[in-house]
Protein backbone atom coordinates (compact mmCIF):
# COMPACT_ATOMS: atom_id res chain seq x y z
CA UNK A 1 0.00 0.00 0.00
CA UNK A 2 1.52 3.19 -1.22
CA UNK A 3 1.48 6.16 1.31
CA UNK A 4 -0.25 4.12 3.73
CA UNK A 5 -2.00 5.53 6.62
CA UNK A 6 -2.31 2.46 8.47
CA UNK A 7 -0.48 -1.01 8.67
CA UNK A 8 1.31 -1.71 4.98
CA UNK A 9 1.31 -5.46 3.71
CA UNK A 10 4.57 -6.68 4.44
CA UNK A 11 5.15 -9.68 2.89
CA UNK A 12 8.87 -11.34 2.61
CA UNK A 13 9.60 -14.10 -0.30
CA UNK A 14 12.40 -16.19 -0.74
CA UNK A 15 13.21 -15.54 -4.25
CA UNK A 16 15.43 -18.74 -4.40
CA UNK A 17 12.82 -21.39 -3.20
CA UNK A 18 9.86 -18.79 -4.07
CA UNK A 19 8.11 -19.12 -0.50
CA UNK A 20 6.34 -16.26 1.46
CA UNK A 21 6.11 -15.68 5.31
CA UNK A 22 3.38 -12.77 6.03
CA UNK A 23 4.72 -10.21 8.30
CA UNK A 24 1.52 -8.14 8.26
CA UNK A 25 -1.64 -7.58 6.46
CA UNK A 26 -3.26 -4.35 5.64
CA UNK A 27 -5.84 -2.91 7.59
CA UNK A 28 -6.47 -0.19 5.05
CA UNK A 29 -9.58 0.94 3.81
CA UNK A 30 -8.58 2.96 0.80
CA UNK A 31 -6.18 1.58 -2.21
CA UNK A 32 -4.30 3.67 -4.51
CA UNK A 33 -5.83 3.07 -8.15
CA UNK A 34 -4.52 4.43 -11.89
CA UNK A 35 -6.56 7.55 -12.58
CA UNK A 36 -8.05 7.49 -16.24
CA UNK A 37 -7.17 11.26 -15.81
CA UNK A 38 -3.71 10.78 -15.44
CA UNK A 39 -1.59 10.06 -11.81
CA UNK A 40 -2.91 7.82 -9.52
CA UNK A 41 -6.48 7.96 -7.15
CA UNK A 42 -7.62 6.56 -3.40
CA UNK A 43 -10.25 4.47 -3.85
CA UNK A 44 -11.86 2.28 -1.01
CA UNK A 45 -10.39 -1.63 -0.57
CA UNK A 46 -12.62 -4.66 -1.34
CA UNK A 47 -14.19 -5.74 1.76
CA UNK A 48 -12.78 -8.58 3.42
CA UNK A 49 -10.15 -9.51 1.44
CA UNK A 50 -6.33 -8.64 1.53
CA UNK A 51 -4.94 -6.12 -0.89
CA UNK A 52 -2.03 -8.69 -1.82
CA UNK A 53 -3.20 -11.96 -2.45
CA UNK A 54 -0.70 -14.87 -2.21
CA UNK A 55 -1.19 -15.36 -5.89
CA UNK A 56 -0.38 -11.81 -6.08
CA UNK A 57 2.74 -11.91 -4.27
CA UNK A 58 3.66 -14.87 -6.21
CA UNK A 59 3.72 -12.60 -9.52
CA UNK A 60 5.12 -10.03 -7.20
CA UNK A 61 8.15 -12.15 -6.07
CA UNK A 62 8.85 -13.14 -9.75
CA UNK A 63 8.77 -9.55 -10.58
CA UNK A 64 11.16 -8.77 -7.90
CA UNK A 65 13.25 -11.65 -9.20
CA UNK A 66 13.20 -10.41 -12.64
CA UNK A 67 14.52 -6.49 -11.41
CA UNK A 68 16.91 -8.27 -9.40
CA UNK A 69 18.26 -9.91 -12.19
CA UNK A 70 18.58 -6.62 -13.69
CA UNK A 71 20.06 -4.32 -10.99
CA UNK A 72 22.48 -7.20 -10.22
CA UNK A 73 21.37 -6.02 -6.61
CA UNK A 74 22.68 -8.29 -3.53
CA UNK A 75 20.54 -6.89 -1.10
CA UNK A 76 16.53 -7.32 -0.43
CA UNK A 77 14.71 -4.88 -2.53
CA UNK A 78 11.86 -2.64 -1.52
CA UNK A 79 9.21 -2.84 -4.32
CA UNK A 80 6.16 -0.39 -5.05
CA UNK A 81 3.62 -1.82 -6.73
CA UNK A 82 0.06 -1.23 -8.12
CA UNK A 83 -2.81 -3.60 -9.69
CA UNK A 84 -5.50 -2.76 -12.24
CA UNK A 85 -7.35 -5.49 -12.18
CA UNK A 86 -4.86 -8.46 -12.75
CA UNK A 87 -2.01 -6.31 -14.39
CA UNK A 88 0.81 -5.90 -12.52
CA UNK A 89 2.69 -2.39 -12.90
CA UNK A 90 5.92 -1.76 -10.53
CA UNK A 91 5.94 2.38 -9.18
CA UNK A 92 9.44 2.29 -8.20
CA UNK A 93 12.50 -0.50 -7.00
CA UNK A 94 14.96 0.32 -4.28
CA UNK A 95 17.40 -1.77 -2.09
CA UNK A 96 15.30 -2.49 0.99
CA UNK A 97 17.16 -1.27 4.41
CA UNK A 98 14.56 -2.05 6.88
CA UNK A 99 16.24 -5.38 7.76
Amino acid sequence: VVEGKKLAEQILLDLGRLSMKVISRSDETTMLVFDKDGGVKEVPTPKGKPILTEERAMDLSLAARAMANVFKWKEPLDVEWLYEGDTLYIVQVRPYLGL
